[in-house]
């Protein structure tokens, strides 16, 4: 009995580790961009008609620090409807094309910024019909999101990210691959963990929360999928989203499997 009681108290204790570490970072990476969304405003209030050029680069700051403010909010909000089992997926037909182009092209400013390039590629082509899948649109696109951001935010200066839209029978599968530093096979599960990030404390140099790789993985439940992590090389890591096609029968409801707790203090003995 005594070492049950023992075991349940660490659990807690590391429960609450997690949440702590997690608000202390989510209370910078908000608090941070709105900051700098303030401070470049009124630098761009004081500028006089003449600077133009530095408007426009004072916008792209602005720009830049509320797409990642945007991004870390939806994360959180899709994090406490999935608890609360309030996602259904919506479904229709996906222009695959449309989508991750458009997604691509939300992450190129960061990718240059990290000195990065970003490749994306069809198979079959862009132009096949294949490209045309029944799903949901908004969950495929905040999964490749999530795992395109983390790419991102990981890839060794330099190198190249990419990012393969397979269409094969009724399954969608969307690889991203990053060149960087490789996750061990021991932290393989832990980066999937709600709160959990490899790189944490005040120095931890890349941004985020620890809730997108959770949130990718219960919205590839919800659509009866998976999200998997493999290491291809010695300094390559790739991400793969596999989705089924979904049929149009209404409204799915949230599986328990998809219903994964981000917030819960229970405890499994």
């Amino acid at each position: 009995m005594m070492g049950q009681l023992k075991q349940v108290n660490k659990k807690l204790a590391a429960s609450e580790k997690l949440k702590s570490e997690f608000l202390s970072n989510i209370r910078n990476e908000i608090i941070n961009p709105f900051a700098s969304i303030m401070g470049f405003a009124t630098r761009l209030m004081e500028l006089r008609p003449e600077e133009g050029e530095k408007a426009r680069q004072i916008g792209r700051l602005i720009h830049s620090e509320a797409f990642d403010l945007d991004f870390q909010l939806r994360n959180i909000f899709a994090a406490a409807e999935i608890e609360a089992g309030q996602v259904t997926c919506q479904i229709a037909q996906v222009d695959l094309y449309q989508l991750t182009t458009s997604v691509i092209k939300d992450y190129q400013p960061g990718a240059m910024q990290n000195d990065l390039s970003l490749e994306l590629s069809f198979l079959p082509d862009a132009s096949s019909p294949l490209m045309n899948f029944t799903g949901d649109a908004d969950k495929i696109a905040t999964c490749t999101a999530n795992l395109l951001s983390n790419a991102v935010n990981f890839a060794s200066s330099g190198s190249k990210v990419k990012l393969l839209v397979h269409r094969f029978d009724d399954t969608l599968q969307i690889n991203v691959t990053n060149q960087g530093q490789t996750i061990s096979e021991e932290d393989r599960e832990k980066v999937f963990d709600r709160f959990v990030q490899l790189d944490t404390g005040m120095t931890k140099a890349r941004p985020g929360h620890g809730l997108g790789l959770t949130v990718t993985r219960a919205l590839a439940e919800l659509m009866n999928g998976q999200v998997q992590l493999h290491t291809s090389t010695p300094c390559e890591t790739v991400f793969v989203l596999t989705i089924p096609q979904l049929r149009a029968e209404g409204n799915m409801d949230l599986s328990p499997e998809a219903n994964e707790l981000f917030f819960s203090d229970d405890i499994l003995l």
